[in-house]
This record gives structure tokens, sequence and C-alpha cells, in this order.
């Protein structure tokens, strides 16, 4: 099969995302000066980021997070990018990052305050919406590995250029409890684009569509020299 459509799977944005350095719009024409053809936008989905509940209630909790998401379509469009939902979600307590994919906004707007509940709710959810999780830089400093029966996958290449994650060790692990291997660059800082990502047979037409080929195995790992 010719795989050749190259997705990124880990992006964040200043918009959403407080760690972000770099508008959504910049960031997704760096990726398109770079050769991608798609970006996920993963901004931070946790308490931290988004707060517990406020007067605003979920709604307007969940315009917040959706605002870099939104910002990056506008991008793509523009550049001729595609540019889809995710995000990285963290529970209360601990700093276990996990990648999430396959759902959309209607998703986030039926399950207010995700993110204040626990792994074992999310698990659930993924199994009924046929959904797609990876823990993120599982061996990164303060991340603990989860229970791999939660997973479907494990972030084996990360390629922020500021933090340790320790890829061979996610590599080993992944085989290890027969996980999906991803790959992403966790884009936060201006030209930090990794090569890293997944490849793909052609344009997925929703993330359910792609949520359903990463849990067939239906890719390719990308990683540029």
């Amino acid at each position: 099969m010719n795989r050749t459509y190259l997705m990124e799977t880990h992006f964040h944005t200043m918009e959403t995302s407080p760690c972000g350095e770099v508008s959504a719009a910049e960031g997704i024409r760096q990726y398109r000066e770079s050769g991608y053809d798609g970006v996920i936008v993963t901004d931070h989905f946790n308490r931290d980021t988004l707060g517990e509940e406020k007067s605003e209630g979920w709604q307007g909790t969940a315009e917040r997070f959706l605002a870099g998401y939104r910002a990056a379509k506008a991008a793509g469009d523009s550049l001729g990018i595609d540019v889809f939902l995710g995000m990285e979600i963290r529970f209360p307590g601990n700093e276990d990052d996990m990648l999430l994919y396959g759902f959309d906004e209607k998703f986030i707007m039926e399950h207010p305050w995700l993110y204040t509940k626990d792994l074992d709710v999310l698990r659930t959810l993924v199994d009924e919406h046929h959904l797609f999780l990876a823990q993120a830089h599982p061996f990164r400093k303060g991340c603990r590995r989860v229970n791999p029966v939660y997973l479907d996958g494990l972030e084996i290449l990360n390629g922020h250029p500021n933090h340790e994650s320790h890829n061979a060790m996610a590599k080993e692990w992944a085989a290890a409890h027969g996980l999906r291997s991803l790959a992403g660059s966790d884009y936060h800082i201006s030209g930090s684009v990794s090569g890293y990502g997944v490849l793909l047979e052609r344009k997925p037409e929703s993330m359910q569509e792609f949520a359903t080929w990463l849990l067939a195995g239906e890719y390719e790992i990308a990683e540029k020299g």
C-alpha cells in the first residue's frame, strides 16, 4: 500500500495551550512549508489549562478549548493543509498525558468536565465511541506508565526539543505490551517541526476514520532524517 499522506499527531497552539508559544496560524504555516499534508491539533485538555466549573459553564470552557483548533483550521483552509481535532487530556493528581483521537466538537459538548473524571471513565467512552487512546511521552520525567489495558497505543517518538522523552524506552514498552506506535512533534515552539508523524494512504474523511485506521494498524510511522 502506498502511504504518502503525512500527518502530524501532536500539535499545540498558543490560543489554547498556555505552554504554546506560537499562534495556530504561524504553526500551520510552518507545517505547510515542511511538507505535511495534515495536522491534528492536540491542545491541553485539563484542569490546569481550562479550570474547574466556572460561571461561564461548560459551553464557554469548551469554546476556549476549541479556540486553537478553530484558528488552526481557518489557517489550514487558507493555506491548503488539512487540520483535524484531537486533544491531550490529563486527569487531576498526575502528569500522565493521553492523546485522544476519533471524536468531534459534538463529543466535547456532550461530555462536560471530562478531564475532571478519571481514566476508567475515559476508557469506557473510548470503547463506546470507537476512539483511539495513546499515552504521550510515557518515559518523560514526572510521567508514569499507565496500565496498558487502558491504552490502544503509545507515543514512541516525541520530538519536543526541550524535553528528554526517552523514545527508545517508549518503543520497547510499546512492543512489550502490544500497543500501537505513534510519533509526533509535540509542537510548542517555533521551528520545532520534527518530521515525526504517521503516513496514511490518503486524507481521512473524519477523525473517526483516522481512529479506525490507527486501531487496524493501517498506517506507518514517519521519521524524517
